[in-house]
């Protein structure tokens, strides 16, 4: 009897444990963005990641582009998004969101726009790596095109 209350407060303790790790998680990524289309655009940025469930999380990010079709223009994306993935240390993960876009060039408005992006996280310990592929949809056309990033990401 003794044994089987201890490995079921064992069992219970690895439960309780594997989950604290996983809900409330946090984590920063620092990223490398290319814009395709027909107006290439290359820049950095930062994101930061917060687990909501075991399977739902938010992030917001900020990023520096720079377009080198159009003369002059740089980007500065601030969104924000949902996502759903799988937690472990392979994680997929799809989620959707909005942004602001604060556009410096004199021929284009600042816009807002939305997105939808697949993305794929692979951790170990606490330090890992992620990829993700979005479809940007932002006011106007100019600027809706395919981005894909590549970073390095620290949970806590």
């Amino acid at each position: 009897m003794k044994k089987t209350i201890a490995l079921l407060l064992a069992t219970v303790t690895c439960l309780v444990a594997g989950n604290a790790l996983a809900v409330g998680s946090n984590g920063l990524t620092a990223y490398g963005t290319y814009w395709d289309g027909e107006n290439p655009g290359y820049g950095l940025g930062l994101k930061y990641s917060k687990s909501l469930l075991d399977i739902v999380s938010v992030d917001g990010r900020g990023t520096y582009i720079m377009f080198d079709d159009v003369a002059d223009t740089t980007m500065v994306p601030l969104e924000v998004a949902f996502n759903l993935g799988f937690p472990g240390p392979i994680s997929p993960y799809a989620g959707v969101g909005v942004g602001y876009y604060f556009i410096d060039n004199p021929l284009f408005d600042d816009a807002t726009g939305y997105f939808g992006q697949i993305g794929l996280e692979f951790t170990i310990v606490k330090v890992g790596v992620m990829a993700e592929l979005r479809y940007m949809d932002l006011e106007g056309e100019y600027f809706d095109d395919l981005a894909l990033n590549v970073g390095i990401l620290l949970k806590f």
